[in-house]
This record gives structure tokens, C-alpha cells and sequence, in this order.
């Protein structure tokens, strides 16, 4: 009998090795399903934020490119092309009461001086001919660029026409292989903003425009002023 019971404490202890190591794979395995679902599911969640920033980018890309368009527009017009300076105003108006978008649209002489020009704030309005000829941007990189015979969006200035902050889309006129003139047109960064804020998002995440500086162009909570924003995406 004392063999027997001796037997028997054996067994049990054999069958609670076995249960505890069966019961230790378990958990084990199901440890490790649970780091494979959360790594799958971590990985789902990086790829779908991955092809939000895409199209949310494109979105940007797209509307930009549609201002650039649009002053390409007015660049081929033959009102433009001949400085027809009656007919630009009137184009020009139409333009910015149509859009909205921009702080300004100037026409500008390849000295760098404005010859017609428009601003909108609620309504269009054709500035004087000797408020438009104020217009001096000949130091200007963005001028430069255009006239130089290259389509620029410039990084965010103060406009000298309004001291409101915008970025610029200038187009070169050209007449034959002449350039006689650059077609430019503010869109005021305020307007930037409110584009950027209308993008798509998930919880929890940020979107904001950056310069060529990793400079923020648009705010965000985590953002500090004056920083550049330094990240692996970045």
C-alpha cells in the first residue's frame, strides 16, 4: 500500500507537471497571438495613417496646383500677353471675386514693378494705376524665378501690397519668346490654414504645413514657435 500511494503522489505529480507546462504553452501562445494582433493591428493602423497623409497631401498638392493653373490662366490671355491694362483689371477682378483665395493679383513688368493689380477682402477691387505702379518686387526671389522664365510658389512673405502674410504663385508672361511680364497672384497663408485644417484625421494625430526649413507654416498643439520640427517623417 505504501508503494501504491507513493505511486500514485508520483502520478499526480506527474499529471500537474504536464497540466502546468500545457497550461504555461498556452499562455505562452496566447501572449504571443496577442503580440501578433497588436502588431498587426499597430501595423494596419501605420498604414492606413500612411495612405491619409498620402491623399491628404495630394489634396494640398491639388488645390495648389489649381491656384498655379489659374495664373497660368491669366498668363496666356492675350490681354496679358499685349498688357491690355483695361481688360487685365477686369480679369483680374473676376478672378479674385470668383476664387476668394487670394490677397492680392498683380501684373508686374519685368523691372519688377507692378502694372495693374487687384485685392480682394470680401470684394474684389482694381487698385489705381499709381497704387499698382508702387508695387516694387524686383528684389524678390520669387519675382526673379518667374522672370527668369520658371512657374514659382513661393515660401510665406509679407506681402508689400496689403502686410498681410502670403504665399505667391508667379507665372511668366511670355509674348512669342519674350517675357514681358509675370503674372502673380497672393494667396493669403490664412487661407493656407483653414485648407490644411479641412484635411482628413484620425484621433489623435496632427496635421501641419512645413517650408523647406522644417519650419512650421501652420499651427499645432505640439508644435513650439520659432522651432523647427524635427521627426523620423521629417
Amino acid at each position: 500500500m505504501p508503494d501504491n500511494k507513493r505511486t500514485l503522489g508520483f502520478g499526480t505529480r506527474l499529471t500537474l507537471m504536464i497540466a502546468s507546462l500545457v497550461l504555461v504553452a498556452l499562455v505562452v501562445v496566447t501572449a504571443l497571438m496577442a503580440m501578433s494582433y497588436r502588431s498587426s493591428l499597430t501595423s494596419a493602423e501605420l498604414e492606413a495613417l500612411d495612405q491619409r497623409a498620402t491623399l491628404n497631401a495630394q489634396s494640398f498638392t491639388d488645390w495648389a496646383l489649381a491656384r498655379q493653373d489659374e495664373m497660368r490662366y491669366l498668363a496666356r490671355l492675350d490681354a496679358a500677353v499685349n498688357i491690355d491694362e483695361e481688360q487685365l483689371e477686369h480679369l483680374l477682378s473676376q478672378i479674385a471675386a470668383a476664387q476668394g483665395f487670394y490677397d492680392t493679383i498683380f501684373f508686374v513688368a519685368p523691372n519688377g514693378r507692378g502694372v495693374v493689380g487687384v485685392s480682394y477682402d470680401g470684394r474684389a477691387r482694381v487698385l489705381p494705376r499709381a497704387e499698382a505702379e508702387a508695387f516694387d518686387v524686383a528684389d524678390r526671389d520669387w519675382f526673379r524665378n518667374a522672370v527668369a522664365g520658371n512657374d514659382t510658389f513661393s515660401q510665406p512673405v509679407v506681402s508689400r501690397a496689403t502686410g498681410n502674410r502670403v504665399s505667391t504663385v508667379a507665372i511668366p508672361v511670355r509674348n512669342g519668346q519674350q517675357i514681358v511680364g509675370v503674372m502673380r497672384g497672393a494667396v493669403r497663408v490664412d487661407t493656407i490654414i483653414e485648407r490644411v485644417n479641412q484635411l482628413e484625421r484620425g484621433a489623435g494625430t496632427e496635421i501641419f504645413l512645413l517650408d523647406s526649413q522644417a519650419m512650421p507654416l501652420t499651427p499645432a498643439p505640439s508644435l513650439r514657435d520659432g522651432e523647427a520640427v524635427r521627426t523620423e517623417a521629417g
